[in-house]
């Protein structure tokens, strides 16, 4: 009965449709229940994604172009998660074994020789670091054409605008609201579907590229038709209905742009204006409108690209002092004076002490209490570092910088590859680029890539990025669906 059911989903395609749709209904699942940091939302989000990795995995072949991502990524995947296990397991005492567990049994009677000083809390934690990974690999399995992966990086884009809309409603209408419950911090910044407003800020930031990226393909009349359908159902008017689409665009860009200003983000905003310096003037320096119902002039020439770019970085730079308001004045207000600036010599001592081996992969709330500053304050609890590269190494230990190179070189190396090969659709990686340059800006100073609605989101997008990056790389084309098919989906 079984291979019944499995043979109907590959004859007729509906197991290919299934697995796109349950993976964006587990991207908004994530969202919706404040980025998945609770246990039962994100249990259930991991189901979800590991469910869905293995339907890519089964129904979507990748062209031979991919083929050594895919490979590289499992790779990653499979040292993360033994050095994560090893941790874990009983090791001699010869062994580098934490050194609390040298004197546990002399006090307690207790023995358990590990890495890890928690190692129950290092295996949960061993789900966090992988779905991520999962959903990259997700959602590259999935852009089986270069249709499929433009579709996803909008649907993203709409789902950032739904919630800036949402988020900036709510902030407006009902301030200490926090979707359906009471709102218990931040009383003062938009949060939108999230407890923090660093993290509303990185992912507010990351919809405002993606949304300026669609915005610009349509102002120049690139709007990449997946179907060509009927002329009964076409718009009187192609100009009309490309306007109205682009206003749509724009309205939700506004918003979403807003609700970053609002969250009061001093890194979150700051890091999205340097992605911004770096996007905007390229999508000016590659303005190249086609099709006749394009609404801005066509060409420029050589000279108007350049001046155009230099334009987009001035239009940026002047965009910080008109709009950031609120994040300017807090820098000015406060400087440097927060509690994570206050903590780091102690996360530093931590570090210092367990470069090596690490502590164990999601073991910061039981480590850092040891090392902290009594001076800082004693309210509260640091259950994360406000740095996602400290807290890795620290957990990780010496095989931290090395995955976050090799991760951050086959991601360069793809992109680099997009640049290189792709014409008409070169944008796309420098979205790429830009994501990478935010993430990367905002992850120095806080935790955003460690809440896994926000992770889940990222790696979406980098995921269908990639898949355009390499989708003229290879021979093949790969697994092309048909035109009724991708209409339905």
């Amino acid at each position: 009965m079984l291979s019944k059911i499995v043979s109907i989903f590959l004859i007729q395609d509906h197991g290919l449709i299934a697995s796109r749709f349950l993976f964006f209904c587990t991207i908004i699942i994530s969202l919706i229940f404040l980025g998945s940091v609770n246990g039962i939302p994100f249990l259930i989000v991991a189901i979800g994604v590991f469910v869905n990795a293995a339907l890519a995995a089964t129904l979507h072949p990748r062209s031979p172009g991919g083929e050594w991502l895919v490979h590289l990524t499992l790779a990653v995947l499979l040292v993360l998660t033994a050095w994560i296990l090893f941790q874990t397991i009983h090791l001699p005492l010869a062994l580098p074994v934490n050194d609390a567990w040298r004197d546990l049994p002399a006090i307690m009677g207790l023995s358990a020789n590990t890495i890890s000083v928690a190692p129950a809390d290092t295996v949960v934690s061993l789900l966090r670091v992988t779905m991520p990974m999962a959903a990259f690999l997700t959602a590259f399995l999935i852009s089986s054409s270069d249709e499929h992966a433009m579709q996803i990086i909008r649907r993203l884009g709409v789902i950032g605008g739904m919630v800036g809309i949402f988020g900036l409603g709510q902030f407006l209408f009902f301030p200490h609201m926090l979707l359906l419950g009471e709102k218990q911090h931040y009383f003062d910044s938009l949060t939108a579907v999230f407890t923090n407003r660093n993290t509303a800020a990185t992912f507010l930031g990351l919809a405002t590229l993606i949304l300026v990226t669609q915005a610009w393909e349509r102002l120049r009349g690139d709007t990449h038709p997946v179907v060509t359908r009927p002329a009964r159902m076409r718009p009187n008017s192609p100009r009309s209905g490309l306007a109205i689409g682009t206003i749509l665009y724009l309205l939700a860009l506004a918003c979403t742009f807003s609700a970053l200003m609002l969250t009061r983000s001093r890194a979150g905003v700051a890091s999205t204006f340097v992605a911004l310096l770096y996007l905007l003037p390229f999508l000016a320096g590659n303005w190249r409108p086609r099709g006749p119902d394009r609404l801005l002039p066509r060409d420029f020439g050589a000279c108007g690209r350049y001046l155009l770019m230099g334009l987009a970085a001035l239009v940026t730079l002047l965009g910080i002092l008109a709009f950031a308001g609120q994040p300017l004045l807090r820098t000015l207000t406060r400087g440097f004076e927060d509690g994570r600036f206050c903590v780091l010599p102690g996360v530093l001592d931590a570090l210092s002490a367990h470069w090596v081996t690490g502590t164990g992969f999601g073991t910061f709330t039981s480590v850092f209490p040891g090392y902290r500053d009594p001076a800082c304050g004693i309210a509260g609890v640091w259950d994360r570092t406000h740095n996602s590269y400290l807290e890795g190494f620290l957990g990780l230990g010496f095989v931290f910088p090395l995955v976050l190179f090799a991760g951050l070189a086959t991601l360069l190396r793809v992109l680099q590859i997009g640049m290189a090969e792709r014409r008409s659709l070169r944008h796309y990686p420098a979205l790429g680029i830009a994501s990478l340059i935010l993430v990367a800006l905002h992850s120095a100073l806080d935790f955003s890539l460690q809440i896994p609605g926000f992770a889940l989101y990222f790696s979406a997008l980098m995921g269908a990025i990639a898949a355009i990056s390499l989708g003229r790389h290879g021979k093949s084309q790969g697994f092309k669906d048909s035109p009724a098919e991708i209409q339905s989906w």
